[in-house]
């Protein structure tokens, strides 16, 4: 399908080493998931991801890491949105280039991003046959909550900004 301009636009919910990379699943502690956006826009929700160095070295594509953090690395340069959980108060974003394009990582405090990680769960759990949900059935779930509030703040290109209506 084509994706198209549309303010309640689709969400799919995705396990990262299905939609991403086993590797990468495996490399990385707890548990991982992969939103995708109105067909355009990848959200990857990951345990941890280091501090530094920042910005992050290029993606190792070969799947040939030694730690975490090179996982960690890898799905920040192959999806558009990282989110982490970090020992912090407040949420923060950063960005950095990637091969000529911007990337954002959203760091959140450990119980906000529990919060959206079993959100995000369940909505994957809860399988929708076809093109997944839509925004407007989220409600007011930590995820819709994230795609409203925070994914905006993004540094997302003007064709990805016009397709999710932002």
């Amino acid at each position: 399908m084509k994706e198209y301009p549309e303010p309640d636009y689709f969400i799919e919910v995705r396990q990262l080493d299905a939609a991403l990379s086993i590797r990468a699943a495996e490399s990385l502690p707890g548990t991982t998931c992969l939103v995708q956006v109105n067909h355009i826009v990848d959200l990857a929700l990951i345990p941890l991801f280091p501090r530094v160095p920042w910005p992050p070295p290029p993606a190792d594509y070969s799947e040939e890491w030694t730690t975490s953090a090179e996982a960690a690395w890898f799905v920040f340069g192959t999806t558009h949105i990282t989110i982490a959980s970090d020992d912090i108060t407040e949420p923060e974003l950063q960005t950095a280039a990637v091969l000529e394009s911007e990337h954002a990582l959203f760091r959140l405090p450990s119980a906000h991003y529990l919060a959206l990680l079993h959100d995000t769960l369940r909505y994957f759990e809860k399988r929708r046959p076809v093109w997944g949900w839509r925004l407007s059935e989220l409600g007011t779930s930590p995820l819709a909550r994230f795609l409203r509030d925070d994914l905006p703040r993004a540094p997302l290109s003007v064709g990805q900004r016009h397709v999710l209506c932002l």
